[in-house]
C-alpha cells in the first residue's frame, strides 16, 4: 500500500480522473460539471494538469492557495440565522486576478 502512495505523480492521472467521473457530477467548489472538463479538455487540460501537479509536488504553498475572505449577504431584512444569509467566498487567483465563489454554508449550521 505504501508503494502506491509513493508513486510519482503523472500528467495522465488528471485526465484519467476527469474522464472517470460521471458527466453530470460537479467536480468541486467551482460547480462546473465533469462534462465541461471532458468536452473542453483540449482547451483546459494543460492548465488543470499543471495546477494540480504544482500542488501535489509541493511547488506552491497551500497557504497561498487557501486564503479566503468570506462575506455574508442577507437575503431578508433583519436576518437572524445562517439560512437567511448568502455566503460568498472571495479568494485571489494568480497575481492580478480575483475570483468569487458562492458556498452553501447554511447546511453546516442547520
Amino acid at each position: 500500500m505504501n508503494d502506491d502512495l509513493m508513486v510519482e505523480f503523472i500528467v495522465e492521472g488528471g485526465r484519467a480522473t476527469v474522464f472517470s467521473m460521471p458527466p453530470l457530477k460537479a467536480s468541486g467548489m467551482d460547480e462546473f460539471l465533469a462534462a465541461f472538463y471532458q468536452k473542453y479538455w483540449h482547451v483546459v487540460g494543460a492548465d488543470i494538469t499543471n495546477y494540480y501537479l504544482t500542488i501535489l509536488r509541493c511547488e506552491v504553498l497551500l497557504e497561498i492557495i487557501n486564503r479566503t475572505n468570506i462575506l455574508v449577504i442577507p437575503k431578508v431584512v433583519n436576518s437572524r440565522n445562517m439560512s437567511q444569509f448568502r455566503p460568498i467566498s472571495l479568494y485571489k487567483v494568480g497575481k492580478m486576478s480575483s475570483f468569487a465563489l458562492e458556498l452553501d454554508m447554511s447546511k453546516a449550521y442547520d
